[in-house]
C-alpha cells in the first residue's frame, strides 16, 4: 500500500525510477526494478479485491 499512498500524494504522476528512489533509496537500482513491479502488482490485486469485495 505504501506505492498507493506515494501516487496518491503525487497526483501529478512519478516515473519508475522516481518512485523506486523514493521508496527504495540504498537498494540497487536492479533489486529496486524488481521490489517496483511486486509492489504494483500487490496494489493491483488489492484494487482489484476493493472493487469486487462480494466476489
Amino acid at each position: 500500500m505504501e506505492l498507493f499512498v506515494l501516487l496518491a500524494v503525487h497526483p501529478k504522476g512519478l516515473d519508475r525510477e522516481e518512485i523506486c528512489e523514493q521508496m527504495w533509496p540504498d537498494v540497487e537500482e536492479t533489486l529496486a526494478a524488481y521490489r517496483f513491479h511486486a509492489a504494483l502488482k500487490d496494489l493491483r490485486a488489492a484494487l482489484r479485491d476493493a472493487a469486487a469485495p462480494g466476489e
